[in-house]
């Protein structure tokens, strides 16, 4: 693969695709949340945040009554917005309407990696690093998955943000000139806070396919304990685990090893690590919104730096709509047996579909 320089319309794709992304009225799925409220501030509030346009609520119903299950959703659109890509510009707009403060923080911090990347050259320049890494891993070493670890539960849902931010951005089969593209683009990101996952898929990780791990953590937690008799706190337990994990699949442990612990027979096979297995470390001073702002920004441009080099749109996502379109028609389907109980069978695109389609169709019917 060639290395290709940035886009020069790279910030405007991006300006572009977060403006239309962050009005989500033409999205069929969204405009079953609406409408609930439009609400504007009042002047004052306005001006106390800073806002100078409008706020647009909308509630999602959780249950049958509405008043006492609704979790309102706020989209905030405002001229002075700061420009980046929609995952970052859409998130944190319920932090802004708790804590205007905390928010533009988060951007400052995502604003520092903006600079740190565009103006830092070479080796030195993080998220160019690891987005060669991951290419690395990705291409040459077929590692299909990227595991993201934080060890922090107030990171628990960074993994799930970043499978958007990535998979959406990156997984695509051909580049920006339509030409079919014969390597492997975007892996898969999947992960879990480390203490869970040490607990579910970490055997995987030592043992089974090659997968490259991202672990995350932070030298203050937001709530250390210490307990009496004991000799380090909480948090000391968990980072004891966040750097031996690396360790472990960097190193192994080899038969040898395992034999000098008394294990004999075959079961030596099974406690021997191969070791040299992927891994990174990132840690930082404490969750902030600032510290946010900076894993946000780090792993946005990671991912462009890998869109630029497979030569690929990252700012389009054409892969979702084929669904949605079928989605839509099986919609027209449902309305017509619905409405007219003789409508049988209801044809799908495929016999397998149409055959489950009728199925449910059928048993529903008789549920109600």
């Amino acid at each position: 693969s060639k290395c290709t320089s940035v886009p020069e319309n790279y910030q405007q794709r991006s300006k572009r695709k977060e403006i239309s992304s962050s009005l989500p009225f033409p999205k069929l799925e969204t405009q079953s949340l609406l409408p609930v409220v439009q609400w504007t501030w009042t002047e004052n509030r306005m001006r106390e945040l800073r806002i100078t346009e409008k706020c647009l609520f909308f509630a999602r119903q959780e249950g049958t009554n509405f008043g006492a299950a609704t979790q309102i959703l706020p989209i905030l659109i405002y001229s002075q917005q700061p420009q980046r890509t929609p995952r970052q510009t859409n998130i944190p707009f319920w932090v802004a309407l708790k804590s205007f403060d905390n928010w533009m923080e988060m951007h400052a911090g995502a604003h520092a990696i903006d600079q740190h990347f565009l103006n830092t050259e070479g080796p030195k320049n993080l998220p160019m690093t690891l987005g060669l890494i991951g290419l690395w891993y990705n291409n040459f070493h077929k590692a299909q998955t990227v595991a993201i670890l934080p060890y922090d539960q107030y990171m628990h849902r960074f993994p799930a943000y970043f499978q958007q931010g990535d998979m959406e951005s990156n997984g695509k089969h051909v580049d920006r000139q339509g030409n079919h593209i014969h390597c492997q683009t975007g892996p898969i990101i999947w992960g879990e806070p480390g203490t869970n996952g040490q607990h579910s898929f970490y055997q995987l990780l030592h043992m089974g396919q090659t997968v490259a791990a991202d672990f995350i953590g932070f030298i203050d937690s937001q709530h250390d304990l210490c307990i009496d008799q004991e000799q380090i706190s909480s948090h000391d337990e968990l980072m004891a685990n966040f750097f031996a994990q690396p360790d472990a699949l960097a190193n192994g442990k080899t038969a040898d090893e395992v034999r000098s612990e008394g294990i004999t027979g075959d079961l030596v096979a099974h406690r021997t690590f191969d070791g040299n297995r992927p891994s990174m470390s990132l840690l930082l001073p404490k969750l902030t919104a600032y510290a946010a702002g900076q894993l946000l920004a780090i792993y946005e441009h990671r991912t462009a730096v890998q869109g630029f080099i497979w030569e690929i749109n990252s700012f389009d996502q054409w892969g979702v709509e084929l669904g949605k379109k079928l989605a839509i028609d099986i919609r027209k389907k449902l309305i017509t047996a619905r409405t007219d109980p003789n409508q049988v069978p209801v044809r799908a695109a495929n016999p397998a579909t149409s055959r489950i389609l009728n199925y449910y169709v059928e048993q529903s019917r008789e549920a109600a």
